[in-house]
């Protein structure tokens, strides 16, 4: 009877110590200020880019509108007819991954954006 008891009164103290160990999530505080940032930005005309580069990768990057979170962003491809990209205008292909940039532009057929004549870095 007494053994009964003890392997109970273990596996109710090891079940205990183990569920107050609750792993937190280290980016928790890096998001809520992302997020807290999104939402000042100025509404207005424009979209906010992200581009991502890969070799094999056959897009510019990720557009959201200002105020809203990257879950919601698109991925695209520039039409660079009137205008290129300015990895491409520098002739250094894939030397902007990771920048975000304010893109003025319509979207056209297909979800493509036709970029105007400039680009700001933000």
């Amino acid at each position: 009877m007494t053994l009964r008891r003890f392997l109970a009164l273990n596996l109710l103290f090891t079940t205990l110590l183990f569920s107050g160990c609750a792993t937190a999530d280290p980016n928790t505080q890096s998001r809520t200020a992302m997020l807290g940032e999104i939402k000042q930005e100025p509404l207005g005309n424009y979209y906010i880019g992200r581009r991502y580069y890969k070799v094999d990768y056959k897009f510019w990057g990720y557009i959201r509108k200002p105020g809203e979170s990257w879950a919601n962003a698109k991925m695209v491809m520039l039409n660079e007819q009137g205008k290129l990209a300015p990895d491409r205008e520098l002739g250094k292909i894939g030397s902007d991954n990771g920048y975000e940039y304010k893109l003025y532009g319509d979207f056209h057929r297909r979800d493509r954006l036709r970029a105007r004549e400039q680009w700001l870095l933000s």
